[in-house]
């Protein structure tokens, strides 16, 4: 299910969520449900004055139970500024929620595969052509 809604012509809002049953599957390794049953998401876009933009955005990710990954939402964020028309300077703090979290099961290792932390990003986008 996904609700997008233009406030004004600075604001714009997104809500995303998504449902699923599963089937248990049983195997050597794991057992019961490895995708999550809830996925919610919302995010806010605002254009601000000085041709800075924020966006802002939460997901709540519910436990990958079979897997054993529990739970978790993340909040992550981005300020841009248009510093000419064809140069962006971005900067964007991401899973702000949590100092650690595993994102998904690797099957290769039979075990957790990455774990995120916080994390800041910095970009400079140079769009030679654009208008």
């Amino acid at each position: 299910v996904v609700a997008e809604w233009a406030a004004t012509d600075w604001l714009r809002l997104e809500a995303h969520g998504t449902w699923l049953h599963t089937e248990l599957q049983d195997g050597p390794f794991r057992s019961g449900a490895v995708d999550p049953d809830r996925m919610l998401a919302a995010r806010a876009r605002v254009d601000l004055p000085y041709e800075v933009e924020l966006d802002m955005e939460w997901r709540a990710i519910a436990e990958h139970a079979g897997l054993g990954i529990p739970a978790y939402e993340s909040v992550n964020a981005r300020v841009a500024w248009m510093a000419t028309r064809s140069i962006e300077i971005s900067l964007s703090p991401d899973n702000l929620c949590d100092d650690e979290r595993i994102e998904y099961w690797d099957d290769l290792t039979i075990g957790p595969g990455i774990t995120l932390g916080r994390t800041v990003f910095a970009r400079l986008t140079w769009q030679p052509h654009r208008r």
